[in-house]
């Protein structure tokens, strides 16, 4: 694999308003609490019994509010329930043992999970054990548990792999994501090797190609080289070419080199000749840039970095394949160790006349380095009007000059974000603030980008999983009268090869997906139950928040 460079500042955690614990929160909601909020220690959170009486009612509130007809309060009261933290733990216990309506007992184990505590997982362990529980019941504790999938007792793993032979697709799907990412039993290569050569439907072989990449096994390499040839179903021959990008093995470059990709596939083909330094992956990659350009083909092409890829990189940048490409390959190379040889072509695209290069031009030599381009920037500052381009041109100029960028700029321009900013350097400079914040915020802006191979990487394999999870899908509350589902099963993504369930995430974008439902009424039912439409709805909201995989950092330390 290729070296790399790394910035010396820490870097700032992705979606830090959403996932971080938030002590003052609670204290606000309470008004009758008092947290440290210079301390993360659980010991110094009160227990429920310390708790006061308006505090107490203000939990329960919280707890009715996990059943509310809105989306975002629902959400929104499970994060604030998970940053509460152990005094929340009774009742939500309560409420996982004694509830019946399957949106308050969803949000109820997500909201346990949240916590992270060992008796939060006790408490779901319990209840998934128990026989009794109807499948969308189990659903929600499956997912819940995906929060520490390392903490599963033996019994509980064996009632997971039972639930992943059942014939619930859904349960079935969900069991065997959680064995997906569990390392502390033997049998998951085999178990999910079994799923594959069961003729589970896609969503589950899916899975179960995502299972095998994880485990790292070598019996791996023969089911994902079978299903990379022979399989039919898109999401299936995606899943494949991630365990391909995962696994890195020598010994699946043939199949991968014979293997022909359709529109929708090509992303996740790219990615996967990006693990491979060979030439014959460097010549696949720029025979396809003639062809059908994406994104991934830059990033491939840095991870490869061997000279021949780093000469296709170049010519990414100098602009032969696109303007879309070059901007990539603007953001490629920053990771790269012999960056100076893309400093002439970064240069001439931080000229350019269109905002979008120019700006990840600049954020490219923000993270590279470049006083000579920053004191160009800086005469002509006042003459822009693109806020991104001024955002990430204020950032770079101050790095590189340590001068006071803000004052060269007209009074209406400093508007908006650019005036926290600006404040930011003022303190910087002042030496209140610590001089990392701006090197901070160029990761933070790479990140946000998903500027690296392993983040694109990350981004199919959590497309992936909300595809075949079927959260992705379009869905909505059913119309007072809905139309009844094909004789046939419709879109319901089982069957065999053939069937496809509605793509989420593929193509050539992996993000999962920021906004996929229809508000109530907009169209035709799926003949499921409103509350069971929710329960799915909420559980991609806890997702997003509380990620099933850990994210690559490749700009962190």
């Amino acid at each position: 694999m290729p070296n790399r460079i790394h910035s010396s500042s820490g870097r700032v955690p992705r979606r830090l308003s959403r996932r971080t614990p938030c002590w003052l929160l609670m204290a606000f909601v309470t008004g009758a609490m008092s947290f440290d909020p210079a301390s993360a220690d659980e010991f110094l959170r009160p227990t429920y019994a310390e708790l006061t009486r308006p505090a107490r009612r203000a939990i329960e509130e919280l707890i009715r509010d996990l059943g509310a007809a809105d989306p975002e309060v629902r959400n929104r009261a499970v994060r604030t329930l998970a940053a509460v933290g152990r005094a929340a733990i009774p009742p939500l216990r309560d409420l996982v043992r004694e509830e019946s309506d399957p949106r308050r007992l969803a949000n109820g184990c997500l909201a346990l999970a949240a916590i992270g505590e060992p008796s939060c997982f006790a408490v779901l362990h319990q209840a998934l054990l128990d026989k009794s529980r109807q499948e969308d019941e189990l659903r929600a504790i499956l997912v819940a548990l995906t929060r520490d999938p390392s903490r599963l007792p033996a019994n509980v793993t064996s009632r997971v792999r039972k639930l992943a032979g059942g014939d619930a697709e859904d349960t079935v799907s969900q069991a065997a994501a959680l064995l997906a990412t569990t390392k502390n039993f033997g049998g998951l290569p085999a178990t999910m090797d079994a799923l594959l050569k069961a003729k589970r439907p896609p969503v589950v072989r899916a899975i179960a190609l995502i299972g095998l990449a994880g485990s790292g096994s070598r019996e791996a390499m023969a089911s994902v080289k079978q299903e990379l040839i022979r399989s039919r179903s898109r999401l299936v021959r995606r899943a494949a070419l991630y365990a391909v990008a995962a696994l890195a093995d020598p010994a699946l470059l043939e199949a991968l080199l014979d293997f022909d990709p359709d529109p929708e596939e090509m992303s996740a083909y790219v990615l996967a000749l990006g693990v491979y330094p060979v030439k014959e992956a460097v010549d696949r990659i720029r025979e396809l840039l003639s062809q059908e350009p994406v994104s991934e083909m830059a990033y491939s092409l840095a991870f490869q970095s061997i000279p021949s890829s780093l000469e296709v990189l170049l010519e990414c940048l100098q602009g032969r394949w696109g303007s879309s490409v070059r901007e990539d390959a603007c953001l490629a190379v920053t990771e790269l160790v012999d960056q100076q040889r893309f400093l002439p072509a970064l240069r001439t695209a931080a000229e350019s006349a269109n905002p979008r290069l120019r700006t990840r031009a600049l954020l490219a030599l923000s993270r590279v380095g470049d006083p000579l381009t920053a004191a160009k920037v800086k005469a002509r500052l006042g003459a822009w009007s693109d806020e991104e381009l001024l955002e990430v041109a204020v950032v770079f100029c101050s790095r590189e000059l340590e001068e006071n960028v803000c004052e060269e700029l007209p009074a209406h321009r400093r508007v908006g974000r650019l005036v926290d900013l600006c404040q930011v350097i003022d303190e910087v400079r002042a030496e209140v603030r610590d001089p990392r914040l701006l090197a901070d915020a160029v990761v933070q802006r790479l990140d946000d980008a998903r500027a690296h191979w392993t983040l694109r990487r990350d981004d199919l394999r959590d497309s992936l999983v909300f595809e075949a999870l079927e959260l992705g899908r379009v869905t909505f509350r059913a119309a007072p009268n809905p139309e009844p589902p094909p004789e046939d099963g419709g879109d319901d993504g089982g069957g065999d090869d053939d069937a496809e369930p509605p793509a989420s995430g593929g193509g050539t974008g992996f993000r999962a997906p920021q906004s996929g439902f229809r508000q109530p009424g907009t169209g035709p039912g799926r003949g499921r139950r409103s509350d069971l439409v929710d329960v799915e709805e909420d559980l991609l909201r806890w997702f997003r928040d509380y990620p099933l995989f850990p994210e690559s950092t490749p700009f962190g330390e």
